[in-house]
């Protein structure tokens, strides 16, 4: 893939994980992740279907084009065209490991740990809470 899409959040995490099971550095345990997810979306546009046994598999959905209307008049104006999209399937092995404790979701301690600080500025600018006891859950989660 020409262009790097995967620069949101989880490619990081991923490469210092990977880091410390392979006792590698940092730096080259990121390359290996950038590596392995462009490997991941080559493979999905070249062969449309990529399988990885006991994660899931990933396969190409194309849409049918559609047609576009006036919503006062009904009146066609044009159509989209169809659009390819991406679409994963879990394996059977990882639904069961992600409903093995179905009480609770996995949080993540430095999500909460985030938005309980940007929720506190926003209480200091007189925003108030977004939602009411979510700093108090975070606080609790984080420091009970």
């Amino acid at each position: 893939m020409a262009n790097n899409c995967f620069d949101r959040h989880g490619k990081g995490r991923m490469a210092k994980k990977l880091a410390l099971k392979l006792s590698i550095t940092k730096k080259k345990a990121y390359e290996i992740t950038v590596a392995l997810l462009e490997i991941m979306g080559d493979t999905l546009v070249e062969e449309s279907r990529l399988e990885l046994r006991g994660f899931g598999s990933f396969r190409v959905r194309g849409g049918n084009p559609r047609k576009r209307r006036n919503p006062r008049t009904g009146e066609q104006i044009g159509s989209m065209p169809a659009k390819i999209r991406p679409w994963f399937k879990p394996s059977k092995f990882l639904v069961e490991k992600l409903n093995e404790n179905k009480t609770t979701l996995p949080t993540n301690r430095e999500h909460l740990l985030h938005n309980s600080q940007r929720q506190e500025n926003n209480v200091q600018r007189g925003q108030g809470l977004q939602k009411e006891g979510a700093g108090e859950i975070a606080a609790a989660y984080l420091y009970g």
